[in-house]
């Protein structure tokens, strides 16, 4: 069973046609931690979809993100509220899925 299966939901929800999916993730702690935490997901995503291809791409800058989410840059991404906020008023992106991050209150 895959880790985050929001990812898997998106894309059957999705009317994305492309056999390439780029997905942007927010590398707030660097690049190498990033492929560390969202590789093993996007290697189970092309596992269990062969017809489709996943790539990570890991973004340090949070501007960056927004001038790449403006330049069609991904088909997906991974980031905090507020940029994606910024992301939907900015460039029209719609939030499709969202996690659920309890573990401060442990």
């Amino acid at each position: 069973m895959m880790p985050f299966p929001f990812l898997m939901s998106l894309l059957i929800c999705s009317s994305l046609s492309a056999a390439e999916y780029r997905i942007g993730v927010r590398a707030k702690s660097g690049v190498e931690y990033a492929y560390s935490q969202w590789q093993a997901t996007v290697d189970l995503l092309n596992e269990g979809i062969p017809e489709h291809h996943f790539t990570l791409m890991p973004i340090v800058k949070l501007d960056e993100i927004t001038a790449t989410a403006g330049r069609g840059g991904f088909e997906f991404v991974l980031t905090n509220p507020s940029t994606h906020a910024e992301i939907e008023m900015l460039h029209g992106v719609h939030r499709s899925a969202g996690a659920d991050d309890r573990s401060w209150q442990d």
